[in-house]
């Protein structure tokens, strides 16, 4: 199966390698026209989006698949860490069958619903530190 993937992915750079020096690049916006955008467009559009939404990010990649009208660093956006309501209600349900009983002001023992004996000690300020962190 990999190796399929690696023949579509060399197929699909080849195709896009052919297009890209048989079709000029953009000098003048055509957006409104055809949705495409120049160079100078997508790296506008770019860093608005990385300094509004902070799961998006500039990223570099492989000398040799870089496109060279593109800065080394700014080759593509990827986006991380991204809120999933499924994920929410996974720890929201997980977090409703754990018992937390606090044992000294800063220290909290947390024992699952089913009762097993595995306790876990948890440092209150810590997780108070993780969350603003986050």
């Amino acid at each position: 199966m990999e190796s399929l993937n690696k023949i579509g992915y060399n197929v699909y750079r080849g195709f896009t390698s052919f297009v890209g020096q048989s079709k000029p690049l953009l000098k003048e916006s055509v957006f409104m026209k055809d949705g495409r955008l120049t160079p100078q467009e997508f790296l506008l559009a770019g860093d608005n989006l990385t300094h509004k939404c902070s799961t998006w990010k500039w990223a570099g990649c492989d000398g040799k698949l870089a496109e060279n009208f593109l800065p080394e660093d700014k080759q593509f956006l990827i986006t991380e860490r991204v809120p999933c309501s499924r994920r929410v209600n996974d720890l929201q349900s997980a977090a409703a069958k754990v018992n937390e009983i606090v044992v000294d002001d800063d220290w909290t023992e947390v024992m699952n619903e089913e009762g097993s004996d595995k306790k876990d000690v948890v440092d209150i300020d810590e997780e108070k530190k993780e969350e603003e962190i986050k």
